[in-house]
């Protein structure tokens, strides 16, 4: 299904501000919170929706990409696919936001892992067929290397967050019914639980301490990847947070279109024009193969259209045994006889013997007779 408008998702508009966008998505994660929606079946999706539209615009680089190009503008920019995370990692990454999670709230300055960045990388039938090293272009966010990831402006530091006094945590009140006053400590919303605020924020990362980068790696493809499957390089993806490890890259595959070969699993498919003439008379024949020219020889006469090349197919994924080629003729009929050429062919077909052709002519008279009895 098409994705939903991210603006549509949070209830925003594109010139809201970054502070009112972080409050429509506090409010829509509240709403749609699992533990709040246990009998909503569909309130975990959308609050997955939420997060993923909320990574987008409050990111300005990616949120540029989304206002120019809409969805396709991000599709190599390392948005994570929120549908195949689990809730959990999503609290990892935006826990702080969410007032009703104060079992992480003395939790803001720990060690995050950094998130994973997802690719589509396009290959070619010969980069499954034989040891192919492909370049993937891609981007994610690293530390911003003009402040060196504090966030502030040159000779600028964190100021201590005037709403908790630098704890990271507000701390409230409340009386259930009939019951004592409870404490609750909750992280502070202005601060995200940092006890500390950016007051001068870098030119560069605008307060954020990241930048997204182009980057250029090469990877090894594996022998027989399929269309669909994914290939997972460790550790190159968005940067982590307070010496947190990096995420991890998941190139997604997708095989371009071969424009004379077709895959069918480990085997290969292809279409073999020959002349009528070849067919009648035999002949030997070169084809082309992932592995080089290979010859097939039509026996006179022959009604076989398809002939087998043992082990020129795609290597399987598993035991690495290659498939074979199944070359498919066809069979090839000229359209500008001339009179006097077809006088001929007419004359010396009258005098050949076509034994299917007799057999079948046969058969539907005994049909023909048995049916007028």
């Amino acid at each position: 299904m098409p994705k939903e408008d991210y603006y549509k998702t949070l209830g925003v508009k594109k010139d809201t501000s970054p502070d009112q966008i972080k409050v429509a998505y506090r409010k829509s994660a509240m709403k749609y919170h699992p533990d709040r929606n246990k009998d909503n079946k569909d309130a975990e999706q959308k609050f997955k929706d939420c997060s993923e539209a909320y990574e987008v615009l409050s990111n300005p680089e990616k949120k540029e990409l989304y206002d120019r190009y809409g969805h396709n503008g991000l599709k190599n920019a390392g948005v994570r696919n929120y549908s195949h995370m689990n809730v959990n990692d999503i609290f990892s990454h935006f826990g702080d936001i969410f007032g009703f999670r104060s079992r992480n709230a003395n939790r803001a300055n720990r060690p995050l892992r950094g998130r994973n960045v997802e690719t589509y990388v396009q290959i070619k039938l010969e980069d499954i067929n034989e040891s192919s090293k492909i370049k993937v272009k891609y981007k994610r966010a690293e530390v911003c290397d003009k402040c060196n990831g504090s966030g502030c402006a040159k000779g600028k530091s964190k100021t201590t967050c005037s709403d908790c006094q630098g704890t990271g945590q507000i701390t409230s009140h409340q009386r259930p019914q009939g019951g004592m006053f409870v404490q609750f400590s909750s992280p502070c919303s202005h601060c995200r639980g940092q006890g500390k605020v950016v007051l001068d924020p870098c030119e560069k990362c605008k307060g954020s301490t990241r930048i997204l980068k182009d980057k250029n790696i090469e990877v090894q493809v594996p022998y027989g990847i399929h269309e669909g499957q994914t290939i997972r390089i460790a550790r190159y993806g968005e940067a982590g947070k307070n010496g947190g490890p990096s995420g991890d890259l998941f190139c997604h595959i997708e095989v371009e279109e071969h424009p004379i070969f077709n895959r069918n699993e480990d085997d290969i498919r292809l279409q073999f024009p020959v002349s009528f003439i070849d067919v009648l008379l035999g002949k030997e024949i070169e084809v082309p193969t992932l592995n080089g020219n290979k010859t097939i020889n039509i026996p006179p006469g022959t009604d076989e259209r398809v002939f087998t090349i043992k082990g020129v197919g795609l290597p399987n994924i598993e035991t690495k045994r290659k498939g074979d080629q199944l070359v498919v003729l066809d069979v090839q009929v000229p359209d500008d006889l001339t009179d006097g050429q077809k006088e001929i062919i007419e004359q010396n077909c009258e005098k050949s013997s076509f034994a299917k052709i007799d057999n079948f002519r046969k058969e539907v008279k005994k049909y023909q007779e048995k049916k007028v009895e």
